[in-house]
């Protein structure tokens, strides 16, 4: 530690990230990489160095987390390009059917645990259904605070049960756990608890808001004709006849979080051909779903190095 230090100090980088996490117009980008700095800095890490440190964190772990929020989220972008999300999303609001409050809710929640499961990222599968679900949910009173409440509580369920979200693959990498495991003893308890207090916490919000918040009309756009095409069809068959081979073999064959990118790339490739794009559409979506979430993937390769330091420190 720099001028001898107690190495308790060498907490200050995760209590500064703290504190410019809660800093108005504090990028999450910069504000990791001034922690990283900072860390840098208490260790004595020379500066000069650090190209070697982050080519290092490169093949960490946490980078890998990162590339497979990016993929998932490039996955998304291709489901809605080929109407497969729309599709997906549909299915679920008319068996539920959104014709009260309650029901209206938990339509949404499960579209968006749904979705989030499957993607592995919260952010990329919610903003794929946001213009599908609301435009259903607030015809019958449903307001945008009720929205949030959804996305984020059923949304962060979905994580703690999806086999490819950030969450599982980081429990499964620590533990050594494999994902049946972790999902009988922690993800499926830690979701149900989610999943019961979202509700309602939501039912709570919608008393307090209804009649205070509301979608102008221009927002809104209802298809109640919506048919999906042939093509459409296909893909979401392929899509989730793909998803269940890969994630069967995967847990019979006890793939690794690395098995992941196989599983975002060849679903992707084959929902995208069998809907009718080409493969250079396919890619370009990919691609275009990556680059939306590309800053996340950057936080998680500078996330290796600034815990390197914390615990280099002897914190």
């Amino acid at each position: 530690m720099i001028f001898g230090l107690p190495p308790l100090l060498g907490l200050f980088p995760l209590l500064l990230y703290v504190i410019l996490a809660f800093k108005k117009g504090m990028h999450p980008v910069v504000n990791v990489a001034i922690c990283v700095v900072v860390g840098a800095v208490m260790v004595q890490q020379p500066i000069l160095g650090m190209g070697s440190v982050i080519a290092k964190a490169m093949g960490s772990f946490l980078s890998l987390v990162g590339l497979i929020i990016m993929l998932g989220s490039g996955l998304g972008v291709v489901l809605r390009h080929t109407g497969v999300a729309e599709n997906i999303v549909y299915f679920f609001m008319k068996k539920i059917g959104v014709d009260s409050e309650n029901k209206a809710i938990l339509a949404t929640m499960v579209t968006s645990v749904v979705l989030v499961a499957l993607l592995g990222t919260l952010a990329g599968a919610n903003a794929i259904i946001a213009p599908i679900v609301i435009p259903l949910v607030s015809a019958i009173g449903i307001t945008p605070s009720v929205i949030a409440v959804i996305f984020q509580g059923a949304g962060q369920t979905g994580l703690f049960i999806g086999p490819f979200s950030p969450p599982m693959v980081t429990l499964m990498g620590i533990t050594g756990l494999t994902y049946t495991q972790v999902l009988f003893s922690a993800g499926l308890p830690l979701s149900a608890l989610m999943w019961v207090v979202t509700f309602f916490v939501a039912k709570r919000v919608q008393k307090k808001t209804f009649g205070v918040y509301s979608y102008s009309r221009d927002q809104l756009v209802i298809r109640e004709d919506y048919k999906p095409s042939p093509q459409t069809q296909r893909g979401t068959v392929a899509f989730l006849g793909c998803m269940a081979l890969l994630v069967g073999y995967g847990i019979l064959n006890k793939g690794g979080a690395s098995y992941a990118i196989m599983v975002m790339l060849i679903t992707a490739l084959v929902t995208g051909l069998v809907s009718g794009l080409s493969l250079g559409k396919v890619f370009d979506s990919l691609m275009e779903g990556c680059g939306k979430i590309i800053w996340l993937f950057f936080i998680f390769l500078l996330f290796d190095p600034f815990l390197g330091f914390v615990e280099k420190s002897g914190a």
